[in-house]
């Protein structure tokens, strides 16, 4: 949706994040005063957007993000004689925020799509990633991911060292810092590109997955690109398990690889249920929690079998 904002409200936008990586508590606190996005709007581009819908004669919606919902009901109220179909999709296990501000639009067919839901304390429908076969634990290295989601949000950082300590080697992907208390010879530090933006299209004119960039010891940076799968995906299916807030992007490859996820903080209520989710289903463990284990790798393996069996069976949406 950010690509359809003006310019001064997308520089906002961006600020805002930077800002809430910086102090997570300032992110708590925006996050309960999410709200609507139609005055950010670039109304003309919308305008635009919605004749171009009307001359192709669109009737079938997909919607990941609540934020798109006004501009679906203005859509629904130049096509008077249209059934038009949403479905309604949710990577949360409650209702996401961006759908919480919005009331679903008159005169439309809404279903949903949920892919795991804390009401029903289940999975929902499968997505397939496309990244080759789950690999064996005993075939992975003594490796963590430790990251903060799509914005890098979140105490990852804090809890470095004693990850180190424990001696498990360590991917940090992430704005931070290169170093830690305790960091070792095996540990990589990854960088998000900074000129990449989820609706910045590459030369071809296609939408691209974000690249990572390792930061080799010389201080040089190489970034990678994958056409079909994000790195940070790639990085997650080998390793023994995901450091993270429970995000639904962190819970999508947690599934799709059978890694488990040593649960941080969440971001809000949505993440909340999502790790209290993954939790009630054997998918992952709270840091807390694991770290009274003394950070037992074999806690790690059993949650592992436990999405492989969840996996199993399971038909693609």
């Amino acid at each position: 949706m950010e690509d359809w904002f003006t310019a001064p409200h997308l520089e906002r936008h961006l600020a805002h994040k930077l800002a809430y990586q910086r102090d997570f508590r300032l992110a708590l606190a925006g996050r309960q005063m999410a709200r609507s996005v139609e005055n950010c709007l670039d109304n003309t581009r919308i305008e635009a957007l919605l004749a171009d819908w009307q001359r192709q004669g669109r009737e079938s919606f997909v919607v990941w993000s609540g934020y798109w919902l006004p501009v679906l009901e203005r859509y629904i109220s130049c096509v008077p004689e249209t059934q038009v179909r949403l479905e309604l999709c949710r990577i949360d296990a409650v209702e996401s925020g961006s759908f919480i501000v919005h009331d679903d639009p008159t005169r439309a067919v809404c279903s949903e799509l949920w892919l795991w839901n804390w009401e029903r304390r289940a999975l929902g429908t499968s997505l397939p990633v496309p990244a080759g076969p789950r690999i064996r634990f005993a075939d992975r290295a003594r490796r963590l991911v430790a990251h903060g989601g799509g914005w890098a949000l979140g105490s990852y950082t804090e809890v470095l060292p004693e990850l180190s300590a424990a001696g498990y080697a360590l991917d940090v992907l992430g704005p931070g810092p290169t170093d830690w208390d305790g960091r070792g010879p095996h540990d990589r530090r990854y960088v998000p590109k900074p000129d990449w933006h989820p609706w910045v299209r590459d030369a071809a004119g296609e939408l691209t997955f974000p690249p990572l960039g390792e930061i080799r010891p010389d201080g040089e940076v190489r970034y990678e690109c994958h056409p079909a799968v994000p790195p940070a995906h790639l990085l997650v299916r080998n390793a023994l398990a995901v450091v993270s807030k429970p995000g639904g992007g962190t819970l999508l490859d947690s599934l799709a690889t059978a890694t488990p996820v040593v649960l941080l903080p969440p971001w809000g209520e949505p993440e909340a249920k999502n790790g209290a989710l993954w939790e009630h289903l054997g998918f992952g463990i709270g840091f807390e929690r694991w770290r009274a284990t003394g950070f037992e790798h074999r806690v790690l393996e059993h949650l592992h079998h436990n999405l492989l069996d969840a996996n199993r069976g399971r038909t693609h949406g």
